[in-house]
């Protein structure tokens, strides 16, 4: 699978301190919502991280079984 990497919201960039409250709290809705993205992109990296260090260790393996007793 593909770990979908998050974009940050850059809602920071447009706020003012003069701008309206509504702002504010919809730039802190934005940034809850890529908080969460990015422990689920976070999550999915450890969880293919796994995947292939597991792939690679049953490479490694067959490979040396291979190597050592000729039963390709």
């Amino acid at each position: 699978s593909f770990c979908h990497r998050p974009m940050p919201p850059r809602c920071t960039m447009y706020l003012m301190s003069n701008s309206p409250n509504w702002e504010f709290e919809d730039c802190r809705g934005r940034i809850e919502r890529f908080r969460e993205e990015v422990r689920v992109f976070l999550d999915c990296q450890r969880d293919e991280q796994a995947t292939v260090i597991r792939e690679l260790n049953e490479e490694v393996r067959q490979f040396n079984a291979c190597a050592r007793d000729r039963l390709c």
